[in-house]
């Protein structure tokens, strides 16, 4: 019989009976869930590990509550940690497990994710990112309750059996109680359901050195993080397999699905950059896919991250081109796409080609004006809408690269 669920969160810290960093107490008080979010915290006392999380879920269970969350007594978390995790879970049903990044203390430092148990750390990824991984510490983790549902008893077990032999062979068996979970959630509920938030990198705090270890300078993640100095910061949203291409400055490309040319994966909604980031956002036929309730909040999301005398460059299906063209009796595939999307079948990322709002030279004008844009230019290129807008208009105007043809300027009626 399934769990009545309540909205709400069980926050489960293990003691283990030493000595807690106090930095780590100053990080805890700046812990806070979303607004509206009843929160229960309990903890155990010098009990073993794997024990000690088996409880906490019962717990959570018992409580009904939405969520379990899990902070090790050495783990320092960034505030934003619950809200960040929380975030991610309520727009990806899929999601069963999110966690925050930490290191393991021993020299060098190394991220505790893992793409493939017995491969070592997983490296491959951009500061901000989310991302699929087959494993997880729960030292900063998130977990839907629901879990539970489908998983044998104990979900948490730490097995060390160096001594197992079979036929002269060594069948040793080493689990530690948060891998043994990973393995048993990735195997119910397979691919899409345990992630990593590099936007929630916590310290890991030791009380014997009084010192935190965290990611290398020098590794990957923290190297890919520098842009060359001169050039533009480019982000490329929705970018798919095929990211912009300019020699204007460093591109990003970001989107939800993992695909060849994406540098950062991520909910477009919930973008991993400072405000006022960047120097261009770009994106072509991506706010379309959005629900019409979403679409506003995603677009100032977009525009958040944009400097102030940045530049904001979309191309958009154009709906009055298509309605025109349904007037005439002219309906073809390219009308067909413009109003629904191409909902191509059988793909990766087909369940996101389905079109959910329409957009015309007109309506787009008004949205941008209203969020403080000064100078919006337009080409209509065949059911193409190409916009460029400025808040503080810049000096001088480039061509949008690829649509140097059928340019129509708007004027704006404000």
């Amino acid at each position: 019989m399934p769990y009545p669920f309540h909205t709400g969160l069980t926050f489960g810290i293990p003691l283990s009976g030493k000595p807690i960093h106090p930095q780590m107490m100053f990080a805890y008080s700046q812990l806070h869930p979303p607004m509206c979010f009843n929160m229960t915290t309990a903890s155990t006392w010098m009990q073993e590990i794997g024990v000690a999380r088996n409880w906490f879920a019962e717990k959570a269970i018992e409580q009904k509550s939405k969520y379990l969350f899990f902070l090790d007594e050495d783990v320092v978390a960034p505030g934003h940690t619950l809200r960040q995790l929380i975030y991610q879970m309520e727009h990806h049903p899929e999601m069963m497990v999110v966690g925050g990044i930490y290191c393991h203390k021993s020299p060098p430092a190394m991220p505790m994710i893992f793409r493939g148990l017995g491969k070592g750390p997983y490296w491959d990824w951009h500061l901000g990112e989310l991302f699929e991984v087959d494993g997880i510490s729960m030292g900063c983790t998130l977990i839907r309750t629901e879990v539970f549902q489908k998983l044998d008893k104990p979900w948490f077990k730490t097995v060390d059996n160096f001594k197992a032999y079979w036929d002269g062979v060594p069948k040793g068996e080493v689990w530690t109680e948060d891998l043994y979970f990973c393995h048993q959630v990735k195997e119910v509920y397979g691919e899409g359901s345990i992630w990593a938030d590099a936007s929630v990198i916590c310290e890991h705090m030791s009380c014997e050195t009084m010192t935190g270890t965290t990611l290398p300078p020098d590794c990957l993640p923290m190297k890919r993080a520098a842009i060359p100095k001169g050039k533009k910061k480019i982000v490329d949203l929705g970018c798919g397999e095929n990211k912009l291409q300019t020699s204007e400055g460093e591109v990003w490309g970001v989107d939800i699905r993992e695909l060849s040319g994406v540098d950062y994966r991520s909910d477009l909604g919930c973008l991993p950059f400072a405000t006022g980031e960047m120097d261009v956002v770009y994106s072509s036929h991506v706010l379309e896919h959005f629900p019409r309730k979403r679409v506003p909040e995603v677009l100032d999301e977009w525009i958040r991250i944009l400097k102030p005398d940045g530049e904001l460059r979309l191309i958009l299906p154009n709906a009055q081109w298509a309605a025109e063209r349904i007037m005439n009796d002219q309906i073809d595939n390219d009308v067909q796409n413009v109003i629904l999307g191409a909902q191509s079948f059988g793909g990766k990322g087909d369940e996101f080609n389905f079109h959910k709002f329409f957009f015309t030279p007109k309506l787009l004008e008004e949205m941008l004006t209203s969020r403080g844009f000064k100078r919006i230019d337009f080409t209509l290129d065949g059911y193409n809408i190409c916009v460029r807008a400025w808040k503080k208009p810049p000096a001088g105007l480039a061509k949008l690269n690829g649509h140097k043809n059928g340019r129509k300027k708007l004027k704006s009626k404000r």
